[in-house]
């Protein structure tokens, strides 16, 4: 049985919908801004992949071959609701080049015993995230 929402059940979403339509949220996670704040001097590679849920990586790598910053994002369902911004700021320093440094630093955050996702056939691996940063490490003109 349909019915409208009631002014009770209105007002008690106003605060969210507020702020999930906001422009700071709106444009909170955006590749072509990360592109633009990049720091100066660095190469930015931006790539997608569809693992279980799709998967978004940006990373900017100084003249010395490192993260100099990372974005990470996705449609994933994961909890507490920072761990992809946490996954990403653990790469910063680590060297582009170097699979194996990459997946552990994703690692460190992503197998976190506070990190949970929904279930084996909704959540991404630290695999899949270490896959789509070595693209976009790739497409930045660096090795995968």
């Amino acid at each position: 049985y349909e019915s409208e929402p009631t002014d009770a059940e209105l007002a008690g979403t106003a605060d969210f919908v507020e702020l999930m339509s906001s422009e700071d949220q709106l444009t909170r996670i955006s590749s072509r801004r990360f592109a633009e704040e990049a720091p100066p001097g660095t190469r930015v590679g931006l790539a997608y992949h569809k693992a279980n849920k799709l998967i978004r990586a940006g990373v900017a790598i100084d003249s010395e071959g490192r993260v100099a910053a990372a974005l990470l994002a996705g449609d994933m369902m994961m909890s507490p609701p920072d761990v992809m911004d946490r996954a990403a700021a653990a790469l910063t320093g680590v060297p582009a080049d170097d699979a194996a440094a990459v997946r552990a630093a994703i690692a460190c955050v992503l197998d976190g015993e506070d990190v949970t996702q929904a279930d084996d056939h909704m959540g991404i691996t630290v695999a899949d995230v270490a896959h789509t940063v070595g693209l976009a490490v790739a497409n930045a003109g660096g090795e995968a």
